[in-house]
């Protein structure tokens, strides 16, 4: 009897416990993590040049084999004739599509002698008509570019006012331009210089709308060490966030038709 009662009593407290007992939780909501996809680039703004592979001839002297044409450091697939003779330091935009395949193999090269060594600084690239600057933001677009249509760039203006560079970009195209970069870059006075940079940005530019840097030409670093306190303007760049709309583009001033010079009394020298 004992026995019975204990059993129907550990039956009813366990049935009590089981009505009372709290609903199980839902599971947390997971947070998908949102990947932020760049657009297929369609459109290549920069200034047009030649890349290729250097030959080292017995002399010490070099040539360039296997020349293919660039926007900034983008290599180019043209379907186009292009008058690349024409066209090098221009400011030029391409439409077309991107081949991640790049440009594929070249005819191998044979040295006739060693290759002289030359003190270059890292962003310094050695080309076909000289060395260009790998500006941070450049040659960014994977592969190569093939290119449908060119035509010249005319939105992006430089200018000397006084002893202040004034450089315009102008949004020439159809969709917004995202987190706009103007930079004009300094090169130092000085042996194996140094460089410098002045920013004016955008969150926005808009189709037709402007946006306009304006900077001294010579800037001095009074903290620099003597003789390596001055700088002139060098160079323009264009950056932007990724869009449909991609700039491989830094722009020498001398392109540009503006002439900037260190001083002859250079104010960094003691």
């Amino acid at each position: 009897m004992r026995i019975a009662l204990a059993i129907a009593l550990a039956f009813i407290t366990t049935s009590a416990a089981a009505d009372i007992a709290p609903p199980p939780r839902p599971e947390p909501e997971r947070k998908v993590k949102k990947v932020k996809t760049k657009p297929p680039v369609t459109t290549l703004v920069g200034v047009f040049g030649q890349d290729g592979v250097e030959r080292c001839l017995a002399d010490w002297k070099s040539e360039w084999l296997n020349l293919y044409p660039v926007i900034g450091f983008t290599p180019l697939k043209p379907t186009i004739p292009l008058d690349e003779e024409g066209l090098l330091g221009k400011l030029v935009v391409a439409e077309g599509v991107v081949d991640p395949s790049g440009l594929g193999r070249m005819a191998p090269v044979k040295h006739e002698g060693p290759c002289a060594m030359a003190q270059m600084r890292s962003d310094w690239v050695n080309g076909p008509h000289g060395i260009r600057l790998m500006r941070p933001g450049m040659g960014t677009v994977s592969g190569a570019f093939v290119v449908k249509d060119l035509e010249p760039f005319d939105g992006l203006a430089v200018r000397l006012d006084g002893d202040e560079v004034v450089a315009t970009l102008k949004n020439t195209f159809s969709t917004p331009l995202v987190d706009v970069r103007l930079h004009l870059h300094y090169e130092g006075c000085f042996g194996k210089p140094g460089t410098d940079v002045r920013t004016v940005e955008m969150p926005e530019l808009a189709p037709g709308e402007e946006m306009t840097l304006r900077m001294p030409r010579v800037v001095v670093d009074p903290e620099g060490r003597s003789g390596r306190r001055t700088y002139r303007a060098s160079s323009i760049q264009v950056q932007t966030d990724p869009t449909a709309i991609a700039f491989d583009l830094d722009w020498p001033l001398g392109r540009a038709g503006v002439e900037s010079k260190c001083p002859d009394d250079e104010p960094g020298r003691e």
